[in-house]
């Protein structure tokens, strides 16, 4: 039998279901009501006390998102009139939207393509936006319709394509650039080249003092310009990813030396005294000679630059266990601290000894590239102005010489006379680099179209043929694949 405290506890658990029961049966009538639209708010006790909850309060992370999203939204009715419009929206055109119609908000060109778009369900379409000021905004608005409970419209999203433009005016204008490097480049290195060659073998004639040493000047200012228009097209190989590295194991400690011993010259005639520090033990490292002594030439001469007449460059190669240094310093002008990064930017140019701008920017971005290249970096450290500047480049060290080096042939050494065929459209290249090679005992024949070159070659055999890229009728490329 059931003890009489048990009958207690068990109405007592019945009465407890009761009002647990009738509680959900209140809250799914509230809900059923809220769904209805049949309360405009809710009071709900807390712990402060009760609580008022609007139905805005239950769409109000909705309404912060559709604000914060950075493009125009819209709600509009299906005969076209705006029911909401965020403030970017607003800001778009320049004033409230809501209870506007659409279609006016844009050129009235467009008016009958947009209320069909909207009609037929078109995704998204282009659109020249009206703002209150009178100018005009390219806008794209991607359309979707809504439908749910007893309304039906459309969401429109409003982006500004300005900012687009603006990015597809940038890289055009980054492409171009890089088009006019290398256009450059190629245009200035034809002359060059012929008017070197031809110095050349004006060199090889024996002539008076004053010839001799008016070819030396000329020498030397063809040789300035074509460092600068390598700089240019190294710049142009950077940007598009063309840049060439051949790394071979090579003693740093050699590389500087070289590279100092080619500056004596013209660190004495700016009256500059060089100092340097070496380790009596070589420093490995895998590197393409050519670009480190590029950067190192470019460090020193920037240094030069900055140097006044009776100053002191100084030149130090140390390193640890991981890593070769090659510091360069300079008592010039000094670099503010803020410039610091800045200076290695392309076109960002420098100040010299007295003070005026120097060069064109490309020596220390250059240098940069080079060695990151080589997964090295370059540094920059100044006191500020006036004391001076100190340039480093740290290089990956390598513990001995167990890369295989290159065989380089000997400069020196005899050849014998080749047949050589000149494909160019330049003809005073062709004619300069003719009687340079004919100086050296070859037989040369010269071709300046594409089209002229293969007859020539199956009636002779040809030991050599220096071909130019940009020919009037073909790709030099393309020939050299004819060719073989």
């Amino acid at each position: 039998m059931t003890s009489t405290a048990e009958m207690e506890r068990l109405r007592a658990r019945v009465a407890e279901l009761e009002q647990q029961l009738e509680r959900a049966s209140e809250s799914i009538e509230v809900l059923e009501a809220i769904r209805a639209g049949e309360i405009d708010a809710l009071v709900v006790e807390g712990a402060g006390g009760p609580e008022t909850y609007t139905l805005r309060s239950a769409d109000h992370p909705y309404r912060v998102l559709v604000e914060q999203i950075g493009e125009g939204a819209l709600i509009v009715s299906e005969t076209g009139n705006i029911l909401f419009a965020n403030a970017c929206a607003e800001e778009l055109v320049g004033r409230p939207l809501a209870g506007e119609a659409l279609t006016p908000l844009f050129v009235a060109a467009e008016h009958e393509r947009i209320q069909l778009a909207v009609e037929s369900g078109t995704p998204a379409i282009e659109a020249t936006l009206l703002k209150s000021d009178g100018a005009s905004l390219r806008t794209r608005l991607s359309i979707r319709r809504m439908s749910f409970d007893d309304f039906a419209g459309y969401a429109i999203v409003v982006t500004d394509l300005s900012h687009h433009d603006q990015l597809v005016v940038a890289q055009a204008a980054n492409e171009a650039k890089e088009r006019f490097l290398s256009v450059l480049g190629h245009e200035i290195r034809n002359p060059l080249s012929s008017l070197s060659a031809a110095l050349n073998v004006i060199q090889g004639d024996q002539r008076g003092e004053i010839g001799e040493r008016m070819r030396s000047v000329m020498l030397r200012q063809v040789g300035q310009i074509s460092a600068l228009v390598n700089d240019l097209l190294d710049v142009a190989r950077i940007d598009q990813g063309k840049l060439q590295i051949e790394l071979e194991r090579i003693d740093l400690a050699l590389l500087v030396a070289e590279s100092l011993e080619a500056q004596r010259v013209p660190a004495r005639d700016q009256g500059i005294s060089l100092r340097e520090s070496f380790p009596d033990a070589p420093v490995w490292v895998d590197a393409d000679p050519t670009r480190v002594r590029q950067a190192i030439d470019n460090l020193l001469s920037n240094a030069f630059n900055a140097t006044g007449r009776d100053g002191v460059v100084s030149v130090r190669l140390t390193g640890d266990e991981a890593t070769a240094a090659i510091a360069v310093e300079d008592e010039g002008c000094g670099i503010e601290s803020e410039n610091l990064e800045r200076i290695f930017e392309p076109f960002a140019q420098g100040e010299s000894s007295g003070g005026a701008v120097s060069g064109l920017g490309l020596g220390l971005p250059l240098t940069r590239a080079l060695i990151e290249a080589h997964r090295g970096r370059v540094t920059a450290s100044s006191a500020g102005p006036g004391e001076g500047a100190t340039f480093v480049i740290e290089l990956p060290r390598k513990s001995a010489a167990t890369r295989r080096t290159p065989d380089r042939a000997d400069p020196g050494a005899t050849t014998r006379a080749l047949e050589i065929l000149i494909v160019d459209d330049h003809r005073d290249t062709i004619d300069a680099m003719q009687l340079l090679l004919e100086q050296d005992g070859h037989r040369v024949e010269s071709a300046r179209r594409a089209g002229d070159v293969l007859p020539m070659i199956e009636s002779r055999n040809f030991d050599l043929i220096l071909c130019d890229l940009a020919l009037p009728d073909e790709d030099g490329r393309v020939l050299a694949r004819r060719i073989r």
